[in-house]
């Protein structure tokens, strides 16, 4: 039972912690993208 028990909460904190690593990526793709249309929108300077 501890071996299950350690498994499942194993894998439970896996999948959470590689969510929020894709979260996070996806979220800085998105302000990547974010940036770069308005940079194009709105040139700065150089």
């Amino acid at each position: 039972m501890k071996i299950t028990k350690r498994f499942v909460f194993a894998r439970i904190a896996c999948g959470v912690s590689v969510a929020t690593y894709a979260f996070l990526m996806a979220v800085v793709a998105f302000m990547h993208w974010l940036f770069n249309l308005s940079g194009i929108q709105n040139p700065g300077p150089g």
